[in-house]
């Protein structure tokens, strides 16, 4: 079964991704075999296709921007 609420290793990420690009695995077979949601496995594949490695790298949520940034926005 899969990991609630628990984020993964950019390595199992790249694993699973292999599993269905050069493996041939479905997405729905990687969540029967390893528990990992068939969505979510797409979600990673399309963020590879489309930025590569660092698309599936974390992302900041609280990203801090610089006060001379937030006044020229503003203004």
């Amino acid at each position: 079964m899969g990991r609630k609420g628990s984020r993964y290793t950019l390595e199992e990420k790249l694993f699973y991704i292999g599993l269905v690009r050069e493996g041939g695995w479905a997405p729905w077979a990687v969540q029967r075999e390893y528990g990992v949601r068939h969505n979510q496995v797409r979600q990673w594949l399309e963020r590879f296709e489309a930025t590569g490695v660092d698309g599936l790298k974390p992302r900041s949520v609280h990203q801090k921007y610089a006060e001379e940034f937030k006044l020229e926005i503003v203004q």
